[in-house]
């Protein structure tokens, strides 16, 4: 059976996904060479008679399926998970917020009512450019008033490099073309019974907005074929900086407008900004997003002055004020900590884990903490629900900045977490420490996004405690060889390595940089996760800190660790005193 088959969540199945259940069993057979519009002509007249029987694995995935006729059994597939088209498509897996049935069906019967479509292999074409795009959400399917599709676009994702190369000659795109990088080539624009200028306006609007340029290969029935390019991001310029124009013309703000326009072009920008991380040759977008920044720059401080003298916006002071006293007392504490460099070569070792196991992994060990044990988790601390948060990218792009990264996007948008993974221990471990600061970003701003805690030495604090949280799964069940988490965590970044010089800068401030919180942050994560601490004390600290946000006081994030190392120091005293 084919893990990456996603199961059937729900019976008994609409039309719409019994097309797609039957459209990927049949293409996963392998065994037929009938056109679109033939299986499509079998497979509607069945459903709608209800000839179609369905059988599923015990997980609930699709494995084979009949069709009657007169009580007679008319064709017969099943999955052949060695057909050439289940092992190209094993590989892939399904973004989870994808309806995957329901949009394979339409997609099926689209393209068997196109003129141009209805004649392609079946088999051959839903595995090759129908699947990929809607595993990773790139597409778009319109519906009308009745909830029938009447149209669907579908795009790839391509790196600079194959994008300009596809863009002076016809090439068939390979399965890694798909989400290679950020440049937009569009697949499918398929309209049987029109509305394509319908699509193009909406595409423009809501889809593509960002995109300087989208590429296509225009295909007519015959054969004809021309290349075919697409401008949005020019169109969303102008009518931001209308809107800008318009806003900075307003003699007097409500709190009300301050609130809607601050999160707006906040939101904007973060879309900028997330698109210049992932595609860093991407001039035009830069040169647009300091246009954008530039524009709306006065507007902006007009609304966060009103939203700060009510409270609703923490200033800027507010943020970055951290007493490097308290700081340097904790590094202090940590004069003492030693972990011998060992070269443990974990680039090449690889675990059976595909990366939303690892973040599954990661919910469970986050929850753990917050209730204290292994106890069952209440619905405030239920991490379960996070991935409809949180927007896990683990393509490695060549286009991209050279580091991974956790952005939040504000609370209309997911927060963003860029982490290459090959299931390889570093990349594995890379993860957990991004999706531990996505879990930080979302809990802390469940009240308002003007919460967010942005002190570095905490923030890396929950990363470095997701890290160790994950070394000691692999340590407990053999998957690496060691006995100390924080010497394996320290062997796969180049962050720590020099922690001891990185340390004593604490004791001068204009020394300080972001990189010298990381060594620290190990230590306090090691103590947090040490046998000093109870499961009660835990849970009671990290809930605070997760949920407190900006409200967070930060001598209580220094205390903690004080009172800890005071405690083990009158613990160690007695102990002695006992042996004399």
């Amino acid at each position: 059976m084919l893990v990456s088959i996603p199961p059937v969540l729900n019976e008994p199945l609409s039309y719409q996904r019994t097309l797609g259940v039957c459209a990927l069993i049949f293409t996963l057979d392998g065994s037929s060479d009938y056109s679109l519009g033939k299986l499509y002509e079998i497979l509607s007249r069945a459903t709608e008679n209800e000839d179609v029987e369905i059988t599923y694995s015990n997980e609930g995935r699709p494995q084979s399926f009949k069709v009657f006729a007169c009580g007679e059994v008319l064709e017969h597939f099943e999955v052949n998970p060695s057909s050439d088209w289940s092992r190209l498509i094993n590989p892939l897996r399904v973004h989870i917020d994808n309806d995957f049935y329901r949009a394979l069906g339409n997609f099926f019967e689209l393209m068997a009512c196109s003129d141009l479509h209805h004649n392609y292999q079946a088999a051959e074409y839903i595995s090759v450019c129908v699947i990929p795009p809607i595993c990773n959400a790139y597409f778009h399917i319109f519906y009308d008033s009745n909830d029938f599709p009447f149209g669907v676009v579908s795009w790839a994702r391509m790196s600079e490099k194959r994008h300009s190369a596809i863009s002076n000659e016809f090439q068939q795109l390979e399965q890694a073309d798909w989400c290679s990088g950020e440049r937009l080539f569009v697949f499918d624009m398929i309209a049987p019974w029109g509305g394509v200028s319908q699509m193009c306006k909406y595409l423009l609007n809501e889809v593509f907005l960002l995109d300087s340029v989208a590429l296509a290969d225009r295909v007519k029935v015959g054969g004809n074929e021309r290349k075919a390019a697409f401008r949005g991001s020019n169109f969303q310029k102008r009518k931001m900086l209308r809107k800008l124009e318009k806003l900075n013309s307003i003699s007097e703000l409500s709190l009300h407008q301050a609130q809607e326009i601050h999160s707006d072009l906040s939101d904007t920008l973060r879309k900028y900004e997330l698109r210049l991380l992932l595609d860093r040759n991407d001039t035009q977008t830069r040169e647009t997003y300091t246009l954008m920044a530039t524009q709306s720059e006065q507007v902006m401080s007009r609304c966060s002055s009103l939203l700060t003298s009510h409270a609703q916006l923490p200033s800027k002071h507010q943020e970055q004020s951290i007493d490097m006293d308290l700081l340097l007392g904790l590094s202090r504490l940590a004069k003492d900590y030693s972990v011998d460099y060992v070269d443990y070569e974990l680039e090449q070792v690889f675990l059976p884990f595909s990366y939303f196991e690892v973040i599954d992994m990661m919910n469970d060990a986050w929850t753990k903490i917050l209730v204290g044990g292994d106890q069952p988790p209440s619905n405030s601390f239920d991490l379960s629900s996070l991935n409809k948060r949180v927007y896990v990218d683990p393509r490695a792009l060549s286009d991209s900045i050279d580091r991974p990264f956790c952005k939040y996007m504000g609370r209309k948008q997911p927060i963003y977490v860029y982490s290459p993974y090959n299931a390889s221990v570093p990349t594995a471990l890379t993860l957990a420490h991004e999706y531990s600061h996505a879990i930080h970003f979302e809990m802390n701003s469940l009240e308002s996004e003007g919460l967010i805690e942005d002190r570095p030495i905490i923030k890396e604090f929950l990363a470095l405690t997701g890290e160790l949280l994950l070394t000691q799964y692999l340590i407990d069940n053999n998957y690496v060889k060691g006995v100390r988490g924080d010497s394996i965590v320290e062997s796969c970044s180049k962050y720590l390595s020099d922690y001891k010089e990185q340390l004593a800068q604490y004791s001068d401030s204009s020394k300080v940089s972001y990189s010298t919180n990381y060594p620290l942050a190990l230590y306090l994560a090691n103590v947090f996760l040490s046998d000093k601490v109870t499961n009660e004390q835990r849970r009671v600290f990290a809930s605070s800190l997760l949920k407190e946000g900006k409200n967070y006081d930060f001598n209580q994030f220094v205390n903690f660790f004080l009172n800890i190392e005071r405690e083990s120091k009158r613990a160690h005293q007695l102990e002695s005193e006992c042996v004399v």
